[in-house]
């Protein structure tokens, strides 16, 4: 005598529990659709520990089977042994496992069944790298003086402007260089004025030539020295104002030297404090961060289908995504892995791109493939296991081991576990 098997829920996954509680919430899934039923997604557990654990509704369901097998109708109030009737009245067998959700469950949980079909799948390109610095946007703060820090303007995390203060030395060099050339412009003045009086009274045939000779050569060694200490004190960065002030600036100020920011951008460093000395160091890093790059190392079989100026989708772990274009592919090749750095530019201006974060990269490839397609939505994770669940007809389902492959445009590639016209 075959045995009709009714509303049978609870043998989805009979050594796991709460199969569908993991279900992802973004998909229209049976989750969506049993939690409001709290009866149907309590029996989705393990239901031999039930049968362990309640004797006594083990002999109800011993019972209810007896009952069945002699041909009497029987409704039990828990609601796991009742016959699964169309409207017409005909009864269903299904294979053990299978879910059974009424068209109201199904609507009220937004439900859809669609037929797996084959399509035409872009061949893609996924690489993971790193989000790095842009070396063009980076800048190496170095005072060109030697100096002991006499105050700090930023700090590192600060934004700033070009031409804005970052801190100010007090540099002895300095002073002494700015001395020298008072001293030498001062001597100018004073070689011109002599000149001018030994040229008038030349004119005026009183002089005698060869003083006049003399004053000349002294008024040009004392232009040149002034010439001399003048470009000392720019080659320094600092501007020409600077030497038309000397004469109204104390001379307690003559050491102090602004060092001011190169660029815009964020102070990433800070190598100096307060008193400390330097000298031809780094004393700040400042990056320009509105514009990153990420770093892929690619295997050189797939360099053919990569160009600069191409399209790359580049993903962080929490969900971010950004478009970005390749602009570098690197002519070193890394010996130890046959593999090729290539460097994609992505636009950060809310600064989310941060230095160090891994990322991963998809580009697509030229060329198209029939394969077997679903929704994205459609595949569930299970601990390990990745699931679809197919229609078995009527108001019943059951989840499918399945195996995937590459994923474009919302759509995931089955490769095993599905086939053809099978709806989920």
């Amino acid at each position: 005598m075959k045995i009709q098997t009714k509303t049978i829920v609870l043998t989805l996954l009979c050594a796991g529990a709460a199969v569908l509680l993991l279900a992802s919430s973004k998909t229209p899934s049976l989750l969506n659709v049993l939690n409001p039923n709290r009866e149907i997604a309590s029996q989705i557990v393990n239901p031999a520990a039930d049968h362990c654990t309640d004797h006594d509704h083990h002999d109800h369901q011993e019972k209810a089977t007896t009952t069945q097998l002699n041909g009497q109708a029987h409704d039990h109030q828990e609601g796991r042994e009742t016959a699964h009737q169309d409207e017409d009245g005909h009864g269903h067998e299904y294979a053990e496992g299978a879910i059974l959700l009424s068209a109201s469950q199904q609507h009220a949980g937004g439900l859809q069944i669609a037929a797996a079909q084959t399509g035409e799948l872009s061949e893609t390109l996924e690489m993971i790298g790193e989000i790095r610095l842009d070396p063009v946007l980076i800048a190496q703060v170095v005072p060109q003086v030697a100096g002991f820090v006499r105050s700090l303007a930023v700090q590192a995390g600060d934004t700033v402007r070009t031409g804005q203060e970052l801190l100010t030395l007090f540099s002895p060099e300095l002073a002494e260089l700015k001395c020298d050339f008072r001293e030498k412009q001062r001597a100018a003045v004073l070689a011109g004025q002599i000149f001018a009086r030994k040229d008038r009274l030349r004119q005026e045939n009183i002089g005698l030539e060869a003083d006049w000779q003399e004053a000349k050569f002294n008024l040009d060694n004392a232009l040149a020295a002034q010439d001399f200490a003048a470009q000392r004190l720019l080659s320094l960065g600092l501007p020409q104002s600077v030497l038309t002030e000397l004469g109204t600036q104390s001379p307690d100020r003559y050491g102090l030297y602004t060092v001011t920011a190169p660029m815009d951008g964020v102070v990433l460093e800070q190598h100096t404090a307060l008193g400390s000395r330097t000298e031809n160091e780094n004393i700040m890093t400042i990056a320009d961060l509105r514009m990153v790059r990420a770093d892929f190392q690619v295997p050189t079989r797939h360099l053919r289908n990569l160009r600069t100026g191409q399209k790359v989708q580049v993903s962080a772990l929490d969900g971010t995504t950004a478009q970005g274009e390749i602009a570098l592919l690197s002519q070193q090749v890394n010996a130890a892995n046959q593999t090729v750095r290539v460097s994609v530019t992505i636009t950060n201006q809310e600064g989310g791109w941060r230095p160090g974060l891994f990322v991963r990269g998809e580009t697509a490839l030229p060329g198209l493939r029939t394969a077997l397609l679903v929704p994205t939505d459609a595949i569930l994770e299970l601990d390990t296991r990745q699931v679809v669940f197919v229609h078995l007809g009527g108001e019943a389902f059951a989840a499918r081991d399945i195996q995937r492959g590459r994923q474009s445009n919302g759509m995931v590639e089955i490769l095993s576990g599905l086939a053809p016209g099978e709806k989920i």
